[in-house]
């Protein structure tokens, strides 16, 4: 397990509403739910790119959610994007086996616990 996971806190789930200064419910709701919508595709995007050893899309793939996972307080998340988009831009394959082994189950975590504040928010 890379330091990256161990070191960062999984969820802020004060993180988005204090960063856009707003407690709509409605409309968090909305922002997390779209946000594990496009995760849950990029990263099963990226799964397939491991297989072909697509680096340059893999590179491109991550960047792609890296600051909306840091935006909705998916900061480990955000971390292990950027450590991926930076080993696939280098091609360095031994860095990416390991980025891209921890990546289903970090990701399993933080959108289990993104859900769990989805239904906090829902019956406030």
């Amino acid at each position: 397990m890379t330091e990256l996971k161990t070191a960062i806190l999984q969820f802020d789930e004060k993180f988005l509403s204090e960063s856009i200064g707003m407690e709509d419910v409605e409309f968090l709701v909305e922002l997390y739910g779209l946000y594990l919508e496009q995760a849950s595709k990029v990263i099963e995007s990226m799964m397939v790119c491991r297989v072909e050893r697509d680096f340059e899309y893999l590179g491109q793939l991550s960047h792609k959610i890296k600051s909306s996972s840091r935006s909705v307080g998916a900061i480990a998340m955000g971390n292990l994007l950027e450590a991926i988009e930076r080993a696939a831009r280098d091609k360095n394959a031994s860095e990416l086996q390991v980025y891209l082994h921890e990546l289903p189950q970090l990701a399993e975590d933080i959108f289990e616990k993104i859900e769990n504040h989805i239904n906090v928010l829902k019956s406030s």
